[in-house]
């Protein structure tokens, strides 16, 4: 089992081999078609490793804290989802 360390490794070296291919290639149209396929390619790679949800926004940042009440003491703590969405973003 992969463990989240493991797959942002995997991603990241993805990523940069994905960078160097794209960038070593020749296009024959414009910029603009350039621009697209490496934006596809980074695109793709994003979902494979199910990291286009934090790129694109469609998986909103939480809040940093939250309020937990216990009996009659209210108190703010870090929000363990904040933390495990800072770690994928």
């Amino acid at each position: 089992m992969r463990t989240p360390s493991g797959c942002l490794e995997d991603f990241l070296k993805d990523i940069h081999n994905r960078i160097k291919v794209i960038s070593g290639c020749e296009y024959s149209s414009s910029s603009i078609s350039r621009h697209l396929g490496w934006k596809a390619q980074i695109n793709a790679t994003l979902e494979v490793y199910d990291f286009l949800s934090y790129v694109n926004g469609s998986i909103p940042m939480p809040s940093e804290k939250i309020e937990v009440t216990t009996g009659n003491a209210t108190e703010m703590i870090a929000n363990p989802r904040f933390t495990e969405w800072k770690k994928a973003n």
